[in-house]
């Protein structure tokens, strides 16, 4: 049950990302993250608030930390694809917020078994060749530059998993109660620099549904790992939930007709296996 809920966080993260590009090409990227945190924050917290459920304090401020990795990892990441190799910046990024709470995971005793790890391996190399771009057509840009967008998809990346890791720690709330906390951490984070920089969010119709749904996205996933990290191990639910560049590259093809390159649908064929792995091991 927890890989499924793993894998369910990798499809909402990766549907939301896609809206997100859809979004962000008319309209500030902050400006939506933003205002996607605060919509999917509301939902989620509303539905709490209807359900019921326990809360605790503690758990609260462990996904009010997470919100905080997640808000100043979604800034990390979109200046990193500003630096012109968005490839690899999106590669290096999906694998170190797999590796990094998989490494401690490992640190705080969890032990996968051999065929599990096998198959952790196998799904970090998938993320990569899936997040990897074959578009040469760009101007290349400068070295600093690059080196400086590595830094920040490195960044990125070690944030996301510190993401992961702290939600991990919220396991005494209702799980509604505690994605809703680390949405909501995740808009304020972002919210200053939004303000500072003066990006503003002009709703269309068109833009407000892709926004709202790069909320919903969003809070299922966050709810979705949650859920899976109490069912399972944290090195592995991780994992699966940084797959998200699949079901992203996967809705490119469906609704925008772009072309999968031989290494993506090596990458496709690759979690595939990894995952099949995971399952039985």
């Amino acid at each position: 049950m927890a890989l499924i809920f793993g894998l369910f966080t990798a499809l909402g993260f990766g549907i939301g990302d896609f809206l997100a590009g859809f979004a962000t090409r008319r309209v500030p990227a902050m400006a939506v993250v933003f205002s996607a945190k605060i919509i999917g924050g509301t939902l989620l917290l509303l539905a709490a608030l209807m359900l019921g459920g326990r809360v605790n304090g503690i758990d609260i401020l462990w996904a009010t930390g997470a919100g905080v990795a997640l808000g100043l990892g979604s800034l990390a990441y979109y200046r990193a694809l500003a630096s012109g190799c968005m490839g690899l910046v999106a590669a290096l990024t999906g694998v170190w917020s797999a590796l990094v709470p998989f490494c401690v995971g490992l640190l705080l005793g969890e032990r996968p078994a051999l065929l599990a790890i096998g198959g952790v391996v196998i799904v970090t190399v998938a993320i990569a060749l899936v997040s990897g771009s074959a578009d040469n057509k760009v101007k290349r840009p400068s070295l600093r530059r690059v080196s400086l967008g590595l830094a920040e998809a490195t960044l990125a990346g070690v944030l996301f998993g510190l993401f992961f890791i702290l939600l991990d720690q919220a396991q005494d709330s209702d799980a509604i109660f505690a994605a809703a906390a680390a949405m909501l951490a995740a808009a304020v984070t972002v919210m200053v620099p939004v303000l500072l920089m003066g990006q503003t969010f002009r709703p269309t119709r068109e833009l407000m549904v892709a926004v709202v749904g790069v909320g919903i996205c969003s809070g299922f996933a966050t709810l979705c790992f949650i859920l899976a990290v109490r069912n399972g191990l944290l090195s592995i639910v991780a994992v699966a939930g940084a797959l998200s560049p699949i079901p992203t590259a996967a809705c490119a093809r469906l609704f925008l007709a772009e072309q999968l390159t031989g290494r993506q649908l090596s990458g496709f064929i690759l979690a595939i296996v990894g995952i099949v792995l995971i399952a039985i091991a």
